[in-house]
């Protein structure tokens, strides 16, 4: 929008009738066009973002358990899989900003291609963030990158401070 703000535009309303050049667009589509196996192309993203995630199989089976064990992140995989429903809307308030992004792989939830900590795991995953003591700045990074979880907080007093 503010990349329009310099020109002066005038919106006229026209009827769609008027609109040749759109509707005959629209209407002379390319019928040789393959149509997309869209149950291989979710299946090659899930697998992305999988290995993109950098999470070994026990670990991601730890999440996966304790994601099923957390009242919250529970309320979450079952909106994801039947709908945001209002009936919990407390417990899925911290997740709505994001609703669209999140999905469910293999009993983990993810935020595009970060992974949702369940609660019980947060002090797990700071100790694994600050492995190799990188620094504040970086440990923060790498925590944005890796993970996600409700409410994050990147302490500043990582390395004991």
């Amino acid at each position: 929008m503010l990349r329009l703000r310099r020109y002066d535009l005038k919106l006229e309303f026209k009827p769609g009738k008027y609109l040749i050049v759109a509707d005959t667009l629209s209407r002379a589509f390319d019928r040789n066009v393959k149509k997309s196996n869209t149950e291989e192309e979710i299946k090659v993203h899930v697998d992305m973002i999988r290995q993109n995630a950098q999470v070994s199989d026990p670990m991601w089976e730890k999440i996966a358990t304790h994601t099923k064990d957390d009242e919250e992140l529970k309320d979450a995989l079952n909106a994801v899989h039947f709908g945001w429903e209002s009936d919990h809307a407390q417990s899925l308030k911290p997740y709505y900003h994001f609703i669209g992004d999140i999905t469910e792989i293999d009993g983990v939830l993810v935020k595009g291609p970060t992974v949702i900590i369940p609660k019980t795991l947060e002090g797990d995953m700071l100790k694994k963030i600050h492995e190799g003591h990188l620094g504040i700045e970086k440990c923060q990074a790498r925590a944005r990158q890796k993970s996600q979880w409700n409410n994050m907080k990147y302490p500043r007093n990582l390395g004991g401070r």
